[in-house]
């Protein structure tokens, strides 16, 4: 079985609102396209040399905005990968993409290299919530993405949405839904907003001058949209994730699964040979240090089998169908989950946050909303 990689595109032509990603608009960096796509070539270079051929089943290229860069620096990163890398060629390849930067030619380009997923920021329909966010497109211009999508032969497609945005109302996040669902992409993410005091609204939020949705009112779209993506012929795999069947994201079941991943760029995280790692943030050092022939890391952790089975348990639980199998456990730590956790297991079940069913542990229904309170039983 292969690994996952991603690849870490930190440019974007404005930072959003609500964003607290190492992202940089092009302005703003000291560090040039060139140098940056320099860096992450001897990046994979260096990885490979380590751990010799990597075999990848996904691939998937995050940012920042990734749309936002000329294809030819793509083309150039995945030319690096054929040459140190075993690409399955089943893998899946997902871009990230902002509406506004997808032309024809470049959604052609991609298909070229064999990326086969794209991922889509459409994030609100609301004009005015998309300009208080930040966000440079309109709904109009999500419409027309797709539809150019679609004629390129992108047959898995992903959209991004976020709720409990400020001033918005159950009202106004089913609109948004509806609209995205009739344009009947394979996957649809729902993230409930999360602000930290790096990002701006983080910061407005801090000092009482930014009015968010009521937790009741939070919860109400939650659970609206549950029952709405249910009817529209879509299985809720993951938290915050919808897919219909056969498209669930390859990339991100590797992360859930806590199965290995190499981070290329900026800020990526790995796990890889029961080792965690985290590359700097900051370009200058990034850069600086694959210039002088070293690897970027700032944080090296060696995790123990007690961490990884909590983490097994955290990230597995996520999963709202598959949950954490038993089966897998006790063959991957030769222990079962109720020699390690019978006591935490026994209580969330007797409190009805947790289930078991076929072999499996998942997370009830009332639990989800709440599914932070469940996960720190395993810290």
């Amino acid at each position: 079985m292969g690994i996952g990689l991603y690849v870490h595109i930190p440019f974007c032509t404005d930072k959003c609102s609500y964003c607290d990603f190492v992202s940089f608009p092009f302005h703003m960096s000291e560090v040039g396209l060139e140098e940056y796509f320099w860096a992450l070539g001897k990046e994979v270079e260096l990885i490979c040399r380590r751990y010799g051929l990597l075999a990848v089943d996904t691939v998937y290229i995050g940012g920042g905005t990734p749309s936002a860069v000329p294809d030819c620096f793509l083309a150039d990163i995945f030319k690096r990968l054929e040459h140190f890398c075993q690409l399955s060629g089943a893998a899946e390849i997902t871009v990230e993409a902002n509406p506004e930067t997808l032309t024809r030619e470049k959604l052609k380009a991609y298909r070229k290299l064999g990326v086969n997923r794209l991922s889509l920021g459409a994030q609100a329909c609301s004009p005015e919530l998309l300009e208080e966010m930040g966000r440079r497109h309109s709904w109009e211009d999500v419409v027309r993405a797709v539809t150019a999508a679609r004629e390129a032969g992108f047959a898995n497609l992903g959209l991004d949405l976020i709720y409990g945005l400020p001033g918005q109302s159950l009202a106004g996040w089913q609109e948004v839904m509806e609209k995205a669902v009739a344009l009947k992409p394979e996957h649809l993410s729902a993230y409930g907003l999360k602000l930290s005091a790096d990002s701006r609204w983080g910061r407005l939020l801090e000092q009482g001058r930014l009015s968010l949705p009521g937790e009741d009112t939070q919860a109400d779209m939650y659970a609206w949209t549950r029952r709405y993506m249910k009817e529209a012929g879509y299985r809720h795999y993951e938290i915050s994730n919808f897919a219909r069947p056969g498209y669930q994201t390859r990339h991100n079941l590797i992360y859930w699964r806590n199965q290995p991943y190499i981070g290329i760029g900026a800020s990526a995280a790995s796990f890889y040979n029961h080792r965690r790692w985290t590359n700097t943030g900051r370009l200058e050092d990034y850069t600086a240090s694959l210039q002088a022939d070293g690897l970027p890391q700032e944080e090296v952790i060696d995790l123990s089998v007690e961490d990884e089975m909590a983490e097994t348990m955290i990230m597995g639980l996520r999963l709202v169908e598959e949950g954490v199998s038993l089966t897998a456990f006790a063959r991957r730590f030769r222990r079962s989950v109720f020699q390690v956790y019978g006591r935490q297991v026994e209580q969330l079940v007797k409190m009805g946050l947790l289930k078991k069913t076929e072999g499996r542990l998942v997370l009830t229904d009332i639990a989800l909303p709440i599914a932070n309170l469940v996960f720190r039983e395993f810290v």
